[in-house]
């Protein structure tokens, strides 16, 4: 089974208390949640949200339907989240989402599920200038495997970064509970030697956790718009 998380426990400290994946982005969704939610329904059989107990209800109200289940949990970091929201989870693969991003005309989702498995399959987009040491950068060869990752370290800029993955039950066995994000489940992987590849994205993309680059998006899909 191909099971979806996209994780929304954070503790909202960037922007000032407000969940980055409430954001809206557009007349058509409710909240860059909802854009998630439709861009990876079509390509995994259920969708979990873990969040916290104070906004269940909220999320609750979105009404996703069938096949998306909202689950309460106080954790203190993403690797947590993903061990307390899955580990009793039986699965084939699990794509992880992060609902404070915003692709432009792309969906990482379906690419993902496109080409040739991996243990560790991930959604890359070129970095750009002023995102330089704030991503989970990656270093890929000509065959698409990943080489080297280094999370938010301006002295190692590898060109790409990743956005999206999508992890075998290994993979996530490997991941430390306490560790800060998800991404270091690509560090373990590639201690491991396991099979880790990288699937191109070319369209725009938006990190929506900080506000300038929330304007960004806006300014943007204004123009887009005209």
């Amino acid at each position: 089974m191909r099971i979806g998380i996209l994780p929304s426990a954070g503790r909202a400290t960037r922007l000032n208390g407000i969940p980055k994946f409430l954001l809206p982005v557009s007349d058509d969704v409710q909240c860059l949640l909802d854009h998630h939610v439709r861009l990876m329904r079509p390509f995994v059989d259920q969708i979990f949200i873990p969040t916290r107990p104070e906004w269940k209800e909220l999320l609750e109200s979105f009404a996703f339907g069938e096949g998306v289940e909202i689950q309460a949990m106080e954790t203190q970091t993403m690797a947590e989240t993903l061990h307390t929201t899955l580990d009793s989870v039986s699965f084939g693969s699990c794509v992880l989402g992060m609902p404070d991003t915003y692709f432009v005309g792309g969906n990482p989702y379906k690419g993902l599920g496109e080409v040739e498995p991996a243990d560790l399959l991930l959604s890359v987009v070129p970095t750009r200038t002023e995102q330089s040491g704030r991503m989970g950068s990656v270093e890929v060869d000509q065959t698409n495997r990943v080489l080297r990752h280094a999370d938010k370290d301006p002295d190692r800029d590898y060109g790409w970064h990743w956005v999206a993955m999508e992890f075998s039950p290994k993979v996530l066995a490997q991941l430390d509970p306490v560790a800060s994000t998800g991404g270091y489940m690509i560090d373990e992987a590639l201690k491991s030697e396991s099979d880790v590849r990288a699937y191109h994205l070319t369209d725009d993309y938006f990190d929506c956790g900080t506000f300038a680059e929330y304007l960004q998006c806006l300014a943007h899909l204004s123009l887009s718009d005209e």
